[in-house]
């Protein structure tokens, strides 16, 4: 609905929500794209690259606007981020990621973040 000229920022849009079957839905009030994932997914789709790299390294400005976008306390950023890196060195491992595309490395680190973020920060 928002991306009719972008087919990778509609497609993670969909993912957003529940693999799309509620994006129509969701799309449609304001509240839709102002909510934590759907902020973190447009970051991580155009910022992937150094998100990478700064999970990797554990820290960055990048990381800390992810933190801030779910709300995270100090106490809680610590503890997602050593679930995201532990998730992450496990993605890297798998013997698909390399052959991904950045659209299909992002959705994937997505729901890995999202899901750690949920489970420890405030949303």
């Amino acid at each position: 609905m928002f991306f009719d000229e972008n087919e990778t920022l509609a497609a993670i849009t969909n993912v957003t929500w529940d693999s799309g079957t509620t994006a129509i839905s969701s799309g449609l009030s304001e509240a839709g794209c102002n909510g934590s994932k759907f902020k973190s997914a447009m970051l991580i789709i155009k910022k992937y690259a150094a998100i990478e790299v700064e999970t990797a390294s554990g820290s960055g400005e990048h990381l800390a606007a992810l933190m801030d976008i779910y709300g995270c306390d100090i106490e809680s950023q610590k503890v997602v981020l050593t679930d995201t890196r532990e998730g992450f060195a496990k993605l890297v491992a798998a013997p698909t990621y390399s052959g991904s595309s950045q659209f299909e490395k992002a959705k994937a680190y997505h729901m890995m973040l999202d899901e750690n973020m949920t489970r420890s920060c405030a949303a």
